[in-house]
Formats: C-alpha cells, structure tokens, sequence
C-alpha cells in the first residue's frame, strides 16, 4: 500500500527537516520538498486576515516579521526540491510540481 505524508509548514529549523527526511526514510516513502512562496506582502496580508484561521495558524502578522522570514528557510542541502511561486493559481505550473513529486 502508498502511502503519502504531507507536512504543511514553513521549513525554519534543520531539525524539522531532518526529523521529515528520517521520518521518510524509516518509512520506505521519497521525500519531497516544496517551497510555496510569495513575495508580496499584502498578498500575505490578505490570506491571513480573509481566512477561517485553525488553531495552529499565525493570528497577525506584520511587515517586518514578513521581510524577517521571507529568506530564511532551510532546503535540503543536496538540492532535492523546488521552488514555486503561489502568489496565484497562474503563476506556477501543476505539471512541474507532479513531475517533481513523480520522480523516483
């Protein structure tokens, strides 16, 4: 039986990664890394203050926390991941990103 583990949350602490990519391994399961970006601020602004927010969710956020955090994740140091840009439906292309999480 496949399975599938998705783990939705900014990647700030090596030990997060490292915890996703032994997790994977003792389970026989490919890791994947995708980083969902958007660089605009009041696109951020306006997802966060316009949703039902879950408890694990942030509540507010400021421009300054935004600018703080925008470099700051941690990648798989053998460059296995990608990169898309989530600012809208359009702006990233589905085929990729099944092909990347495809790949053996």
């Amino acid at each position: 039986m496949k399975k599938s583990v998705i783990i939705d949350t900014p990647c700030y602490y090596e030990d997060s990664l490292k915890n996703g990519i032994r997790i994977a391994e003792n389970s026989g399961a490919n890791y994947r890394y995708i980083e969902c970006r958007v660089e605009d601020y009041s696109i951020i602004e306006d997802r966060i203050y316009s949703r039902d927010r879950l408890v694990s969710q942030i509540e507010d956020t400021t421009i300054k926390r935004f600018k703080n955090a925008l470099d700051k994740s941690v990648k798989p140091k053998n460059g296995n991941y990608i990169v898309i840009d989530t600012s809208s439906e359009s702006s990233y292309d589905m085929k990729v990103i099944e092909e990347y999480l495809e790949k053996k």
